[in-house]
């Protein structure tokens, strides 16, 4: 059978949740003076060293650079339906919508998505794993959208290429041992066990993974 690939990009994603008034979609440029906002409130930097205070024009070069990482396409090679190659990351910000509100408008309260994709080697097969994320504006916290957030970023992250997913083949979550309010989330809300590691910088972390079938 002759062989062929299938090319599909990332941008224009738009991910709803069917119980809470939120959805995620793709980062865009007019989200950088929010984007600055949530980078530098000090309650969201406590446990993510990622984190420091962030001008908006800061903002804006790196939305520059999310949007190019999530348009490279994911090739996904035919019939054998395995991805060859995909974006390094795929960020994704949370929205918070209401019944008066059009469909991808409303307020940006958080990122989800993934913010660090790679290709690995096991076994002599390619794997994609994605790390999977969430940071919410602390008002919207303890609703229930954080753990909604990382719901339909790993249930898009496994979707097949051809369904508008990633099709990854593992899904990680990586945090300090301190972040507490992350720690729960993924143990309590969703059944995710850790081994513990040592990060950058010799702090000791967490690192959950998952994988397709477990998650079904």
């Amino acid at each position: 059978m002759e062989s062929s690939t299938h090319s599909a990009s990332h941008l224009g994603t738009v991910l709803r949740s069917p119980t809470f008034p939120i959805l995620l979609r793709n980062i865009e440029p007019g989200d950088a003076e929010t984007m600055s906002t949530l980078f530098s409130d000090p309650r969201n930097a406590e446990h993510d060293p990622a984190v420091s205070a962030m001008t908006v024009s800061v903002a804006s070069s790196a939305i520059g650079r999310m949007r190019e990482s999530a348009a490279v396409p994911s090739i996904l090679s035919l019939p054998a339906g395995d991805v060859v190659s995909g974006p390094g990351r795929v960020n994704l910000v949370v929205v918070y919508v209401d019944s008066n509100t059009p469909e991808v408008e409303g307020v940006m309260i958080g990122f989800a998505g993934f913010g660090d994709i790679k290709t690995l080697q096991e076994g002599g097969k390619q794997v994609r794993v994605g790390d999977v994320g969430v940071m919410l504006n602390p008002d919207f916290r303890g609703k229930g959208y954080g753990v909604e957030a990382i719901k339909l970023s790993v249930e898009w992250g496994f979707r097949g290429i051809l369904e508008g997913g990633l099709q990854l083949d593992r899904i990680t979550a990586t945090m300090r041992t301190g972040n507490t309010a992350m720690v729960g989330l993924v143990e309590k809300k969703l059944g995710w066990q850790a081994t513990k590691r040592l990060g950058e910088g010799g702090q000791e972390e967490l690192l959950y993974s998952v994988l397709p079938d477990a998650w079904k």
